[in-house]
């Protein structure tokens, strides 16, 4: 029996599950995730645009088969007897055969919609403004602020919406030229410039992503 052990319940570590407990049958799994759930964040523009609701975006660890779900925070990385461990602030090593790093990157910023909370919380200040502007000003900022915006102006065509690219990687930019133009069709304004606040309007400031801090430190 092969022992692999998956960091992250998100996307990728789920995806990667998936596949490993449909081609592998001698494979035992091990998934360390501090949440219940898995929450399906590239689903949150559908649920803005109407088309789900925002609890279906929720899959309980608990209804996955073949799987064991260790409910703690990775904080450590660890090689114990040849064999790579992951370690939590007060939970014991788990080791494998095979250790999948999927922890996901850091995202730092207050509009949090890539948890439930977060997407709720941001759903509600959206319906109640007349003007929604979503602000770039980072780096490496968090994707999904575009599809945010095509389902927010979609839902809601009454509102004004657009985004504005303030400060962004060069990258970034080369990835979100091929849509400004569709963008502009669809009602929403893509510019350069920081807005004014104006009565009635909510600006979002789209959170930077930065690597995960899980270094490995064999020893």
């Amino acid at each position: 029996m092969v022992r692999v052990v998956v960091v992250g319940g998100g996307i990728a570590g789920v995806y990667f599950i998936s596949r490993l407990v449909e081609l592998v049958n001698n494979a035992e799994v091990v998934l360390v995730e501090p949440e219940d759930y898995h929450f399906f964040v590239v689903g949150v523009p559908m649920a803005f645009g109407g088309l789900v609701k925002f609890g279906d975006l929720l899959f309980p660890f608990a209804a996955a088969k073949k799987v064991r779900h260790l409910k703690f925070a990775a904080k450590a990385l660890s090689l114990e007897r040849g064999k790579p461990c992951v370690r939590g602030q007060t939970h014991s090593a788990v080791c494998g055969d095979y250790l999948i790093l999927a922890p996901g990157g850091l995202k730092l910023g207050s509009a949090a919609y890539w948890t439930p909370s977060g997407a709720l919380d941001l759903y509600a200040k959206v319906t109640a403004a007349k003007t929604v502007r979503f602000i770039v000003n980072v780096f490496n900022p968090a994707i999904g602020s575009q599809e945010l915006a095509y389902a927010v102006k979609t839902r809601f065509p009454e509102k004004g919406v657009s985004i504005h690219l303030v400060y962004v990687s060069p990258d970034y930019d080369f990835l979100l030229k091929p849509w400004i133009s569709k963008a502009q069709e669809a009602g929403i304004a893509v510019t350069r410039d920081p807005p004014e606040w104006r009565e009635g309007e909510f600006h979002v400031s789209v959170p930077e992503v930065r690597p995960h801090p899980l270094p490995p430190t064999w020893r």
